[in-house]
């Protein structure tokens, strides 16, 4: 009898101990969607500061960084886009050394000390811009927009470079190998420059302004090069560029730059076809977020910027 109820008490308590262990799991399990997002941009300060923000809610922007984090070649820092991979944040990004036609990454272990990388390009090109990270898995791509100097006029009749969307795919852990660029073909053959991208159920879809009329278009295709059909474009009310899309609990943010109006806003969708209203984007300080790029921070990448905000904010 006493042996029986020992191994009652003993059952209860193990029935104990694996119902604990498993809310303990499931607690960590929710935390680990609830990291916030970083952000970067740039121009908020004097047209060539990297300027990194959080956001819980992909609406408010709270800054990182109150000052300059790295000097860029030229002084020229423009669209940049961020990524956490392998221990280490990665910024691409618009600029170079002088008469070089490519464009920058930027690496850092702790958002405060970099090294710069110059990523060279096809001299039969004469200029990049807006370079774009795109995470497929295991495999990481810059999309950007490359020109050999051929000028079109826009619905405004001015006079402009005509662009075209490339990709260049990581050879290796370092992200500083590439193949060369390869062309994304659209089934719309307009002037397109500041691709982004996202992946759902197996498809790529491409968000990239047109020139011409300074609108977002949206295609999709089943490879990643394409070809890619166009399905519709999508309207923020005032001439827009540097489109980024992220996905947040089955919901995609696209975030576009109202260049004109020195704001920023932010449409969403649940299958990336009906889209809402446009909504203002803004920073807690006020200052303009300019041709921004988000990312979802994970517990390492988190811990990071979470550590090193107050030395980031120069307090």
């Amino acid at each position: 009898m006493k042996r029986k109820i020992i191994w009652c008490i003993l059952t209860l308590l193990l029935i104990l101990v694996f119902t604990f262990l498993i809310n303990e799991y499931n607690k960590n399990s929710s935390k680990k969607t609830n990291y916030p997002y970083i952000v970067s941009a740039f121009s908020g300060h004097n047209g060539s500061n990297l300027d990194l923000y959080t956001t819980n809610n992909l609406k408010d922007f709270k800054p990182l960084n109150k000052k300059k984090l790295f000097e860029p070649p030229s002084n020229n820092l423009r669209d940049p886009s961020i990524i956490f991979y392998n221990h280490h944040f990665y910024v691409c990004y618009t600029g170079r050394p002088e008469n070089k036609p490519g464009f920058m990454v930027a690496e850092s272990p702790d958002l405060i000390h970099w090294d710069q990388h110059y990523i060279d390009i096809p001299k039969e090109y004469i200029t990049t811009y807006a370079p774009q990270w795109f995470v497929d898995g295991d495999k990481i791509s810059i999309l950007l927009s490359l020109t050999n100097g051929i000028k079109e006029n826009d619905i405004f009749n001015n006079n402009i470079l005509f662009f075209k969307s490339y990709i260049m795919i990581s050879k290796d852990r370092s992200l500083m190998n590439y193949t060369l660029p390869m062309p994304i073909n659209y089934s719309k053959n307009d002037n397109h420059i500041d691709p982004c991208m996202t992946k759902r159920n197996g498809k790529y879809y491409i968000f990239v302004k047109n020139e011409h009329d300074r609108l977002i278009d949206e295609f999709v295709s089943d490879q990643l090069i394409g070809n890619y059909s166009f399905i519709q474009t999508i309207n923020f009310g005032d001439p827009v560029e540097g489109p980024s899309i992220i996905r947040k609990n089955g919901r995609y943010y696209l975030f576009a730059d109202k260049y004109t109006l020195n704001e920023s806003s932010l449409v969403t969708s649940y299958d990336l076809l009906t889209w809402s209203k446009p909504m203002k984007v803004e920073s807690t300080d006020k200052v303009r977020t300019q041709h921004f790029d988000i990312f979802h921070l994970n517990a390492e990448s988190y811990r990071i910027a979470e550590k090193l905000s107050e030395e980031l904010m120069g307090n």
